[in-house]
Formats: C-alpha cells, structure tokens, sequence
C-alpha cells in the first residue's frame, strides 16, 4: 500500500485559515480536507476551467477511521487511485464491514473543493458569498446568468458543469437542471445550443451524454 507520509509530502499544506474555512468541511462529525497536488498539474476540460490532476482528500473520524483517497483525473474522469485507511487513536480495529462503509464517491465529490481553486484565485472561497456548482460559481453569477439566458457566458457554464459532472459520475443535464434552477426542458435547449456553439461535442446517441 502507498506510504501516506509520502504521498503527503507531495501536497502543500495551505494556511491554517483555509482549512477552518472552506477546505475543512463538516459532514456530521466527519472533517474533509481536499489537498491538491501542484506538482502533478492541472488539465483544462472546457476552456477556462481546469481540474487538478491529483487531489489527496483526508477525511478524519469517518466511520471511527482515518481516511486518505488518492483522487487523480485520467480520461475526463475523477477516479480514486489509492485509499488508505488508519485505525483512530482507542478505535475500533479496522474490519471488511468497515471498509465496506466507505463511499469512495463521496471523496471524489469533495476533491472538487479543490478542483474549484484550479488555475483561479486560491482565496475564491473566502469571500464569503454562497456559491453553487461545487463552488465554481457564485449564487449571484448563477442568478445573473439564468436572467440573462443562453448568452455565450451560460453557454460556457453549462458546458463546464456538464463536463465537471460528467468527471464524477453525475448525470450531466440533470445537474445543469440543479444548479440553474431551471426546468428539465430549459436545461436540454441550453445543452443543445452549448453543443451547436461548440463548446461540447455531439452527443453518443439518444439518451447519452456527450463530451
């Protein structure tokens, strides 16, 4: 198993004020903590957005268990490459069924805490302001975009959030659906004109998704 002081080595701690802020999440007592990788670089899915191409998420207390998974994106797809796992101090042992407990997915979804810091401002998370879209987008843009219509600006965000859902195994349009705040129609229309304007390619076929 992949040693995780070394694969920590390799990911720069940020301030402390970052990981109280938005890179700590709280999900019931479980503390994530997404840590990118800049040494492996990042690769850009839709012009003007890139993903890191590795991310070490930690999660402590999950299931009574430390836990690190090795994000990496290969293909267009977030995947987990490594997990590993470390008994808490006066836990339980480590056991099949608890292994079992861990949904790999949920540390993918997480990854893109850090995922929405690539190529920006890595202070876009502290402003304060509510975001959407894996915080990729201000609730405000958002409201402003939805207003506006498919204008080119919506376009490029609707092809970002489908290609960013496509990358963690959500479904596309639905999540297009979710984020605007739209009806299932509007969002088909936008994903369409985002396809005519070329900044998605054609769809595989009658209810598959398109890159």
């Amino acid at each position: 198993m992949t040693n995780v002081k070394w694969l920590c080595s390799n990911y720069r701690i940020r301030a402390v004020v970052l990981t109280n802020l938005r890179q700590q999440c709280k999900d019931d007592r479980v503390h994530f903590q997404p840590e990118e990788n800049e040494d492996a670089g990042v690769t850009e899915i839709v012009p003007g957005v890139q993903l890191w191409n590795e991310v070490l998420v930690h999660a402590w207390d999950y299931h009574g268990m430390d836990v690190d998974v090795l994000v990496r994106l290969a293909d267009d797809r977030l995947t987990a490459d490594v997990v590993t796992v470390r008994r808490r101090d006066g836990g339980d042992p480590v056991t099949a069924d608890a292994l079992r407990s861990i949904a790999v997915t949920q540390f993918i979804r997480r990854s893109l805490e850090a995922h929405a810091r690539a190529g920006g401002d890595p202070f876009v998370t502290l402003t304060g302001e509510p975001r959407v879209a894996f915080d990729f987008l201000a609730e405000k843009d958002r409201d402003r975009m939805v207003e506006a219509g498919p204008v080119t600006e919506t376009l490029r965000m609707v092809a970002a959030l489908y290609r960013i859902a496509l990358a963690i195994g959500d479904r596309p349009t639905k999540t297009v659906t979710e984020v605007f705040q739209v009806p299932r129609y509007t969002a088909d229309r936008w994903v369409a004109k985002a396809r005519e304007r070329g900044f998605l390619g054609p769809a595989e076929g009658p209810g598959k998704a398109g890159a």
